[in-house]
């Protein structure tokens, strides 16, 4: 699993209650892959959650989906908790606005870093 946790400034915050005010929120995209094959399942349709005997235990399943001209394929790729609180450890992304891009975020790691209290 390759992610990257993305800190947005004025993030609507779904149902616009948080419209106009500093949000951080913390998201991250979900790779399924064949990398040998080069091949990415980029389009997640369902998760399954298996709870473990704690949260640290728990592992889910991702059910995604990718078209190839009239090919429609599927894979279910499993994801454990931890390997995803590990990628929330990791640099931050944002969005460029001009270049219309995602790019490494550069600037001051907010403390607390979000996410850990």
């Amino acid at each position: 699993m390759r992610c990257d946790p993305v800190l947005s400034q004025g993030d609507l915050g779904g149902t616009r209650t948080l419209q106009k005010k500093w949000t951080t929120f913390q998201k991250a995209r979900l790779e399924c892959s064949l990398p040998e094959r080069h091949v990415s399942f980029n389009n997640l349709r369902a998760v399954f959650t298996m709870p473990g005997p704690d949260w640290r235990g728990t592992t889910f399943y991702g059910i995604f989906h990718a078209q190839w001209g009239d090919v429609d394929v599927s894979a279910v790729c499993q994801y454990q908790i931890n390997d995803v609180k590990k990628v929330f450890e990791g640099s931050y992304k944002e969005y460029r606005e001009p270049s219309q891009r995602w790019g490494r975020y550069t600037g001051a790691v907010p403390a607390p870093r979000p996410g850990a209290v």
